[in-house]
């Protein structure tokens, strides 16, 4: 076989004669106790299971910037807030929560730092977390609705939930800023339909129709334009105009 000499020894992966999988066996045992587990580690146990190219460099095995949930961490984004960057995250325990992210090189996610803020409000799986214009941040959630955080008016510190936007009528996968992120906001629900709010009049919304499954991604292209993907296994192209009633067909 051409790049992997024969070997009257025990067969070994092309892949592994020059490199060596950052968890061993026993590692990844301890960290997955499954019955998939087990196969993986019988049959791909000389295979490079991780590769980092020359040149990327890491800080060590990540940083850990808190165990807080209590459930599958589903999404995250990056928020800078004042000029402080920041990590959100999205929790199957129906929570979102708000982290600092330091610099390089600092002391990362020390265990006595904890979170910065945890939201509540959504009464199902935090499925998706987006950021906004203004610091601002929205949740997706399988409570079929889409929730809006920012800061007091006055200033204060924290978030606290300014708008809950409802008319999915089933669990909501995904969401995502439209355009600068200042007024329209995108949704993607398990009902097969994505919604774009209009923020400066929260409730208000147009349904774009055209999926045969649960929408499963939403991403904005340009500041006009909308992609998303479903479980139809289909993706489509919007062109998307102000909110108003009725419902709109893909551009094909």
């Amino acid at each position: 076989m051409i790049g992997c000499k024969e070997s009257k020894k025990r067969p070994r992966s092309c892949l592994s004669t020059q490199a060596h999988s950052p968890l061993g066996p026993e590692t990844l045992r301890r960290l997955v106790e499954s019955t998939v587990a087990e196969h993986l580690l019988q049959v791909l146990a000389p295979v490079v299971l991780a590769y980092i190219p020359r040149g990327f460099q890491t800080a060590g095995r990540g940083a850990l910037l808190g165990s807080e949930h209590r459930d599958i961490v589903c999404s995250v984004c990056v928020l800078e807030n004042k000029g402080l960057p920041m990590v959100v995250s999205a929790c199957a325990d129906s929570t979102v929560i708000v982290w600092r992210a330091k610099e390089a090189g600092s002391c990362w996610g020390r265990r006595d730092e904890g979170p910065l803020q945890v939201l509540r409000g959504h009464a199902g799986t935090v499925s998706c977390v987006c950021t906004l214009s203004e610091a601002r941040l929205a949740s997706a959630s399988f409570d079929k609705t889409v929730k809006v955080w920012g800061t007091g008016a006055k200033g204060e510190d924290g978030y606290s939930c300014v708008a809950t936007l409802k008319g999915h009528e089933g669990a909501v996968e995904c969401v995502c800023a439209v355009g600068d992120g200042r007024r329209w906001l995108a949704s993607g629900s398990d009902d097969a339909t994505v919604r774009v709010w209009d923020l400066a009049q929260p409730g208000k919304s147009v349904v774009l129709e055209g999926h045969e499954g649960p929408v499963m991604a939403v991403s904005p292209v340009g500041a006009s334009r909308l992609a998303s993907g479903s479980g139809d296994g289909t993706v489509k192209i919007w062109d998307l105009v102000p909110p108003r009633s009725g419902s709109r067909q893909p551009k094909q």
